[in-house]
């Protein structure tokens, strides 16, 4: 195992953001990520892990001494590139959606573009010229595309601050039990109910009848309720309905993420970009 390496700096508006490297894994700060999703402290990301242990994992996050303005190492807990999406889906604070977008950009360039000096590298760069102007050429693009990211995240403070009373009262919509039901689900994944119920029974998340299979059910990402109706013949009838929690709408826009060249077969238009 190898030692967390900074491999670049960011500003996300007016904080700066470290991302750090390690075994080929990207990795943030619980702090930086706090203060970039909008918490006074690290706290608040604690309290959304108090309630979804899950996030401790290693496939989420993990904990590494890094160095303080003291001088001593401490140790601290990172995300992992999938933790920072996670996080960020169960946040709820204006700046979630908007980082969301930011980082997105900011992760890209650094799985295309940074350049690690290998003795390999160095001897390349000595003997011909041109790879240290293409490696500068590249990343010269990268950080105009982050600049100007950065500027149209500015614009969207102002949206968001609009429409902050429409969202609060969506989250009072959904209720105290933080279920949310598949056409909502789908609406917020910026695609059809059909559609999405549709690859996910291609896919074997869901079973035929719209209910997922035990594997994800036992995950916590879907819930069935089977309320009763009353017919006009006065008889009872029972029907399994699935909800998503708030675990769930995280996997689901994970999953899409992954399986994303696949279910554009099933909705052409669908962009993670508009997901974010």
């Amino acid at each position: 195992m190898g030692k967390l390496e900074l491999v670049k700096q960011e500003n996300f508006g007016e904080i700066q953001c470290n991302f750090y490297k390690k075994d080929e894994n990207v990795y943030m700060t619980i702090n930086q990520l706090a203060e970039s999703l909008g918490y006074s402290n690290r706290k608040g990301i604690e309290k959304l892990i108090e309630r979804n242990e899950y996030l401790k994992n290693s496939e989420f996050s993990v904990t590494d001494k890094l160095s303080g303005t003291d001088g001593k190492r401490y140790n601290t807990r990172v995300f992992t590139e999938d933790g920072i999406y996670e996080v960020t889906m169960l946040s709820k604070t204006e700046k979630a959606k908007e980082f969301r977008t930011w980082v997105r950009t900011v992760l890209k360039t650094i799985r295309k573009h940074e350049v690690y000096m290998t003795p390999k590298m160095i001897e390349e760069v000595l003997y011909n010229p041109d790879t240290i102007i293409k490696i500068a050429t590249a990343l010269k693009e990268e950080q105009t595309k982050v600049k100007e990211l950065t500027t149209i995240n500015s614009n969207l403070t102002v949206t968001n601050n609009i429409m902050k009373p429409k969202a609060e009262q969506f989250d009072r919509y959904i209720g105290s039990d933080g279920l949310i039901g598949l056409n909502q689900a789908a609406k917020a994944l910026q695609t059809g109910r059909n559609k999405l119920t549709k690859f996910l029974k291609a896919s074997g998340v869901f079973n035929k009848n719209n209910t997922p299979s035990a594997y994800y059910a036992d995950r916590s990402y879907f819930v069935i309720k089977t309320p009763t109706y009353t017919t006009k013949y006065n008889t009872y009838v029972q029907t399994p309905v699935t909800f998503v929690t708030s675990k769930g709408m995280s996997f689901l826009y994970r999953y899409l993420k992954k399986h994303y060249d696949e279910y554009l077969e099933y909705d052409k238009n669908f962009s993670l970009d508009n997901v974010a």
